[in-house]
Parts: structure tokens; C-alpha cells; sequence
């Protein structure tokens, strides 16, 4: 074999050499983190459990929400009722229902007995007159 090259080309070829070396540990070392993370199952179960319990945060905060939104709706709904009731019930209705409801708060397991009872008699009266026995 003969020498074609020149003393300078060598160390050029031999840092070319070690550059290229360099890169593919680096590339090797990339590839070795990667792989790393891939295979530690408890840090994968860590990071997918925060995107779930983000998930499940911003979840509760829309239903949080939507209730509050409902509930304004809802009370909103029964102040125009009851300002409706009130504007067309005669007066001595509107302030016995008004001393009924005062009694009801002051004793509301009373209240809701005499309701539950009123329900119940009410169930049995409907039942009775669609089968013909009232």
C-alpha cells in the first residue's frame, strides 16, 4: 500500500473521526434517556395520574358552574312566582300564607310531617276516584 495521503490530512480525517464518535454517543445518550423514561412505569403512573386529577379539577369546576347558574335561575323562577301569587291572591290569603310560612321554618319537621301526610292522603283520594271506589 502506498501513502497517498498527507501528514495533514490524518489528523484531519482522525477529528473528523472523533466528531462523528462524539454525535453518536450523543445520539446514543438521547436514545438511552428516552428509553429510560419509557420504561419507569411509576413516573409514567405520576405524570397520568396529575392529568387526570387536572381532568377531574377542571370537571368539578364546571359542574360547580353550572350549579350555581342553575340555582340563580331556579330562584329567580320562584321570586317571579311568588311576586305573581302575591300581586293576584287576595291580601288575607297572601298574609295567611305568610304566617304559614314563618310556622313551617320555626317547626320544619312538623311541616314536613304535615306535608308528608297531606301527600299521602292526596295519593290515596286520586287512587280511589279513578278506580271508582270514592
Amino acid at each position: 500500500m502506498t501513502e497517498s495521503s498527507t501528514p495533514d490530512e490524518s489528523p484531519a480525517t482522525e477529528a473528523g473521526l472523533r466528531r462523528s464518535a462524539e454525535r453518536t454517543r450523543e445520539e446514543l445518550g438521547n436514545t438511552v434517556q428516552e428509553l429510560a423514561a419509557r420504561t419507569d412505569v411509576t413516573a409514567r403512573a405520576k405524570e397520568k395520574a396529575g392529568e387526570m386529577r387536572g381532568r377531574a379539577a377542571g370537571a368539578a369546576h364546571q359542574a360547580r358552574d353550572k350549579a350555581a347558574r342553575t340555582g340563580h335561575v331556579v330562584q329567580e323562577k320562584v321570586h317571579g312566582t311568588v311576586r305573581d301569587v302575591q300581586d293576584k291572591a287576595p291580601d288575607p290569603v297572601v298574609r295567611t300564607a305568610g304566617r304559614c310560612a314563618r310556622l313551617a321554618r320555626r317547626n320544619r319537621t312538623a311541616a314536613l310531617g304535615s306535608g308528608a301526610v297531606v301527600l299521602v292522603a292526596g295519593v290515596v283520594l286520586v287512587r280511589r276516584c279513578r278506580t271508582g271506589n270514592g
